[in-house]
C-alpha cells in the first residue's frame, strides 16, 4: 500500500500552518498605568510542518508588544493605556515561524489610572487646636481607559486620611506640624501609584490657656486674673480675652494679668481666659477661682513728707494711676517769724488753670469770692490768713477722678488754722481745667515747713 502524505497549506512541507485566530480580552484589573495586558486565544495548526510546534507568539498591533507560550491562550503585556489593539499569533517548530494568523477582534487596553498631580494647602481658620485641615487639591492623570471613581490622600506623619473627589480635607492634623500627602487615582482596575504633595504646617486655633489665681482689685468694680498661655496653634497669639461668670464682662491684654472691669461690689464672679490668633479663637481655659469684688473702706498711703525747716515746695511725683481718687493730708505750720498761703499744683502746670470758690472765715466773719485766672490754687481762698508759726494749719484735699483723661479734674479741700484770738476755716471747690491725668502734685508754702509738720498723700481703688 502507498504512503499517502498531508499537503500543507502553504505548500511548505516544514513549517507550520498559521493558527486560527480565536478571542482577544482585555485582563484590566490590577494593571499598572501602560503597562495593560490581553490573553488572546487562538487554535493550533492541523498541519505541524512534520515537526512538534514549539510555541506560539501573539503579537500586538499597534506596538508590537508580544506574549509566547505554548498554547493557548497567550498574555501580551505592555500596552499603553486606552489603547485599542488587535493580535496576531504565529507557530513556531524547528525549522521556524509559520505565516500570522488573521487578526483577532478590538480591544482597549485598560489599567489603574495614572499618579495624579497634588497641591496641599493649609486651612487653619476657625480649626480646633490639634484638629487642624489640610485641602488637596488634585488634577487626574489619564484614566487607565476607565474612569476614576476617587481619590484618596493620606498624611505623612499621622496617617491621616480622606477619600473622595478633588479637594479633599483631611483632618485631624496636630497644630503647628508639617505634613506631605501621599495621593492616589482609583477606577475599576484597582488604584494608581502614589504621588506625594508639596510639604504644608498645620495651623489652627491656639492652645486653651491655663488659668491662674483671679485677684480682687480692691475698687469694688475690678479683678485682676492671672493665666499661662500655652501653644499658638502655629500662629501668633493676638490678644487674650478673660470673661467673668456671671455677666460675660470681659477685658482683653495681651500677656497675663488682664483687668476685668465693670464688675458689681459684692457678686461672686469667676472668669475662663480664651487665646486668639489669625485663625480664630481657643477654647475656653477652666473656670478661676471665684472672687467677690468689695468696695474698699479706707485709703492706702502713696507718699509723706515731714517738716525739716528748709523744704518749701513738696512734691509728689510718679503718681500711680491705679486709684480711683486722692487725699491729701496737711498738717504744717511755718519757721519761727514767717507766714505764707500754701499753694498747691498739679502737674507742675503754672498756667492759669485753677479755677476756685472760697468761703473763708471766724467768729462772725466771712468771705465768699471765687478766683478763675490763677497760676496755682490758693488754700486760704480770700488770702486774709496765712500758714503761721504759732500753731499747725490742718487741710484735708480731695482729688477726684485724678487718673481720668476724658474730663477735668475737680479736688476740694477743707482747712484752717487755729490762732491765738481765734480760728480760721477755709472751705474750697477747685476746678483744674486739664484733661490731662495727675501724676504730679507740688504743696508750696515760701517760708518752708516746720520741723514737725506732715503732708501724706493716699489713694482710694473704689
Amino acid at each position: 500500500m502507498p504512503i499517502i502524505g498531508v499537503i500543507g497549506s502553504s505548500g511548505d512541507r516544514n513549517v507550520p500552518d498559521a493558527p486560527t485566530i480565536g478571542t482577544a480580552t482585555n485582563v484590566g484589573t490590577g494593571r499598572a498605568y501602560n503597562n495593560g495586558r490581553a490573553d488572546v486565544t487562538f487554535t493550533a495548526p492541523v498541519y505541524t510542518g512534520g515537526t512538534p510546534i514549539t510555541g506560539y507568539t501573539v503579537t500586538s498591533s499597534p506596538g508590537g508588544f508580544t506574549g509566547t507560550g505554548a498554547s493557548s491562550p497567550v498574555s501580551v503585556t505592555g500596552l499603553q493605556s486606552g489603547v485599542a489593539y488587535t493580535f496576531t499569533v504565529t507557530a513556531s517548530n524547528a525549522v521556524g515561524t509559520s505565516a500570522p494568523s488573521a487578526a483577532s477582534n478590538s480591544i482597549t487596553a485598560t489599567t489603574v489610572p495614572q499618579a495624579p498631580t497634588v497641591t496641599a494647602t493649609d486651612v487653619g481658620t476657625g480649626r480646633a487646636y490639634n484638629n487642624g485641615a489640610a485641602t488637596v487639591t488634585i488634577t487626574g492623570g489619564a484614566t487607565g481607559g476607565s474612569a476614576i471613581t476617587s481619590y484618596a490622600a493620606t498624611s505623612s506623619p499621622g496617617s491621616f486620611s480622606s477619600s473622595g473627589a478633588s479637594p479633599l480635607t483631611v483632618t485631624g492634623l496636630a497644630s503647628n506640624t508639617a505634613y506631605t500627602f501621599s495621593v492616589t487615582a482609583t477606577n475599576a482596575n484597582g488604584t494608581s501609584a502614589a504621588t506625594v504633595s508639596n510639604s504644608i504646617t498645620a495651623t489652627t486655633v491656639p492652645q486653651a490657656p491655663t488659668i491662674g489665681t483671679a485677684t480682687d482689685l480692691g475698687t469694688g468694680t475690678s479683678v485682676s486674673v492671672a493665666f499661662t498661655g500655652n501653644a499658638t496653634g502655629g500662629k501668633a497669639i493676638s490678644t487674650y480675652t478673660a470673661t467673668s461668670s456671671p455677666g460675660s464682662i470681659t477685658g482683653t491684654g495681651g500677656s497675663s494679668p488682664i483687668t476685668v472691669s465693670g464688675l458689681t461690689a459684692g457678686t461672686a464672679y469667676t472668669f475662663t481666659v480664651t487665646a486668639t490668633n489669625a485663625n480664630g479663637t481657643s477654647a475656653a481655659s477652666a473656670a478661676s477661682n471665684s472672687v467677690t469684688p468689695a468696695v474698699p473702706t479706707s485709703y492706702e498711703s502713696i507718699a509723706s513728707f515731714t517738716g525739716d525747716n528748709s523744704t518749701s515746695t513738696v512734691t509728689f511725683n510718679s503718681i500711680p494711676g491705679t486709684y480711683k481718687h486722692l487725699q491729701i493730708r496737711v498738717s504744717a505750720q511755718m519757721i519761727s517769724g514767717q507766714y505764707s498761703n500754701p499753694t498747691v499744683r498739679f502737674n507742675n502746670d503754672s498756667g492759669t488753670n485753677y479755677k476756685y470758690v472760697y468761703i473763708d472765715g471766724y467768729g462772725t466773719t466771712e468771705w465768699v469770692g471765687n478766683s478763675t485766672t490763677n497760676t496755682s490754687w490758693y488754700l486760704f481762698g480770700s488770702n486774709n490768713y496765712n500758714m503761721g508759726p504759732l500753731a499747725p494749719s490742718v487741710f484735708i484735699i480731695d482729688l477726684i477722678d485724678y487718673a481720668s483723661t476724658s474730663k477735668l479734674k475737680s479736688a476740694k479741700s477743707i482747712g484752717g488754722v487755729e490762732q491765738p484770738s481765734n480760728g480760721f476755716v477755709s472751705l474750697q471747690s477747685c476746678l483744674y481745667t486739664s484733661t490731662s491725668a495727675i501724676s504730679r502734685i507740688d504743696i508750696q508754702a515760701s517760708s518752708g515747713f516746720a520741723t514737725g509738720s506732715t503732708i501724706a498723700l493716699y489713694g482710694i481703688k473704689g
